[in-house]
């Protein structure tokens, strides 16, 4: 009788995983959508931090969130009668603004500690239903540590890996947030695994961590570790950089990829170079982000 050859019984084991090993590499590589719709959770957060004082006796006060601050209002349409976005406010100075009627309105400042920050977050957080798209705004200090964060107005520091959870902590998982934060020394303090980088006239994505981030999002900041971010004088007001550059990109774009946006953002936030913005994300994002 003629013999027959018999693949060992490793072989046969072999071939019965490799389906499995493919689902389980598609599965990895699957990305969350992040749809181009309205944000209907804004959360802005713009720090002052009057009569305060850093550890070695420099004034920690700062302007430019104040007129960071009118910026936003304007540009989203806070108190306007045919908005649906839902506003969480946290500023440590009194506003006087015209509403809708043209009538000037008195917004008191808030509680700014570092409790009230986080939990203003958590709540927001907790409060999205599917479908919702959250914006997270700071402008503030921010420590020089690579998960520094930012700073509340109590003094305390938010670390980027607490700022994450408090983002994080949310029943709905693939709600997308994005998270601006015109600060200095903030580029990639909440430790999201690509960063977006422009080399050779073109955007090419990094893989710089193998951290897993399943609530889709995109963290913008002002300056990388290391460097300042700044204020300037723009038709009249005195903004932050990065803030008046985000503005105006949302205000004339008609790119709304990540790729866009960070190549907008490298050409147009500080032509010196002195302060390079940073743009990160949960995920390698194709085609749209959110339209906000």
């Amino acid at each position: 009788m003629d013999s027959f050859w018999s693949p060992p019984e490793d072989l046969l084991r072999i071939q019965r995983l490799l389906p499995i090993q493919r689902l389980l590499r598609t599965q990895r590589l699957q990305i969350p959508p992040v749809l181009a719709g309205p944000i209907t959770h804004i959360i802005i957060i713009c720090l002052s931090y009057p009569g305060r004082f850093w550890n070695f006796g420099g004034s920690m006060t700062l302007n430019g969130p104040k007129y960071d601050f009118f910026l936003l209002l304007d540009h989203f349409k806070y108190g306007e009668p045919d908005t649906s976005t839902q506003f969480t406010l946290l500023h440590d100075f009194d506003v006087l603004r015209p509403n809708s009627n043209g009538q000037e309105k008195l917004i008191l400042k808030t509680d700014t500690s570092k409790a009230a920050i986080t939990k203003a977050i958590q709540d927001n957080m907790q409060s999205v239903a599917p479908g919702d798209q959250v914006l997270f705004y700071f402008g503030g200090h921010s420590g020089a540590e690579s998960d520094a964060g930012i700073v509340s107005g109590d003094g305390e520091l938010i670390s980027g890996s607490e700022l994450r959870a408090c983002l994080n902590n949310t029943p709905h998982y693939l709600v997308p947030v994005v998270a601006v934060i015109d600060a200095c020394h903030s580029g990639g303090s909440m430790g999201l695994p690509y960063n977006y980088e422009k080399k050779f006239n073109r955007i090419r994505v990094e893989e710089v961590t193998r951290m897993k981030q399943n609530t889709p999002m995109i963290q913008i900041s002002a300056a990388r570790q290391g460097q300042l971010a700044y204020s300037n004088n723009f038709k009249g007001g005195y903004f932050g950089q990065l803030t008046w550059c985000l503005i105006q990109y949302l205000k004339t774009t008609t790119d709304f990829t990540i790729k866009g946006l960070t190549f907008y953002l490298y050409e147009n936030c500080d032509p010196s170079g002195s302060q390079l913005p940073q743009v990160s994300a949960s995920h390698p994002f194709q085609g749209m982000i959110l339209s906000f």
